[in-house]
Formats: C-alpha cells, sequence, structure tokens
C-alpha cells in the first residue's frame, strides 16, 4: 500500500490493540514468574526468561530473513506500515539491529546462566529482580503511547 492509502486512524488502533495485547501478555509472563519465584523455582525462571529471549531472536531472524511477520492479523498490519513508513532499507536495517541485540542477550545470559549456575545457588529478591521487569514495561508503554500519539 502507499503512504497516501494508509488510513491513520485504523493503524492508531492496530497499534493501541496491539500494546494491549502486549501488555495482557507481559502480565501475564510476570504472573507466572511470580508463581514460580514464590515456589523456589528461581533457576527455572532465568531459564525461562532466556527461552523468551532466544524465541524473540527466532522471530526477528525469520521476519528479517522472509519478509514475513509473524503474529495476529492487527501486528501484521502494524508492520506492514511500518514498512511502509521506514522504507525498505531502513526497516531492514532496524531487524538487523534487533535480531542482533536479542541474539547478543541471548548468547550472553546462558553463557552467564551456565557458568554462574555450577558456582552458587541463584536466589531472587523482590525488589531486585521485578524491578527491571516493572521498569522496562513502563518504559515500553510511554514510548509506544508517544509513537500512537505521533501518527
Amino acid at each position: 500500500m502507499d503512504e497516501a492509502q494508509w488510513d491513520i486512524k485504523e493503524v492508531k488502533s492496530l497499534k493501541r490493540k496491539q500494546l494491549i495485547q502486549y501488555n495482557i501478555g507481559m502480565l501475564l509472563f510476570i504472573m507466572l514468574i511470580a508463581l514460580f519465584a514464590e515456589h523456589g523455582y528461581d533457576t527455572f525462571i532465568i531459564g525461562m526468561l532466556i527461552t523468551v529471549i532466544w524465541i524473540l531472536g527466532a522471530i526477528n531472524a525469520y521476519t528479517l530473513v522472509t519478509g514475513k511477520t509473524i503474529g495476529t492479523k492487527s501486528s501484521k498490519r502494524v508492520q506492514e506500515f511500518d514498512k511502509n513508513q521506514l522504507g525498505e532499507q531502513r526497516w531492514k536495517r532496524n531487524k538487523m539491529i534487533e535480531t542482533v541485540i536479542f541474539s547478543i542477550l541471548g548468547v550472553g545470559a546462558a553463557a552467564g546462566y551456565i557458568l554462574l549456575i555450577g558456582f552458587n545457588p541463584i536466589t531472587l529478591q523482590f525488589p531486585s529482580f521485578y524491578f527491571p521487569l516493572f521498569g522496562s514495561w513502563v518504559g515500553y508503554n510511554a514510548g509506544e503511547i508517544a509513537r500512537i500519539s505521533k501518527l
């Protein structure tokens, strides 16, 4: 679609819908982490976080290589709009950067996990473990709301 053919109200609505879906998923993820942490499965939580990072990296790599997006109808439309808005080259560069960042995070987290797990048991304390999750959640929401309002 051409830039002039995009209905901005529809795109804003789809971006809001995608933000709501993300917030529901993140809320469930944090509740799942809290449940496991309460029962003492700290090592499992860290393994689960590393797995999520690897899955996100694989999805980005697939999208970069094939050009096809994975997700709901609204997320596919939003990514199509973003691709059209940014241009093919810039969109591909941004996807490449995302893929590299997720790969580095995944490899680094997995290596750190493997090296540290043998030396001492890991225990997750409430403030030190949950504040980064809540902080990133709030930051992501603020950024997305700002981007939606700029449309």
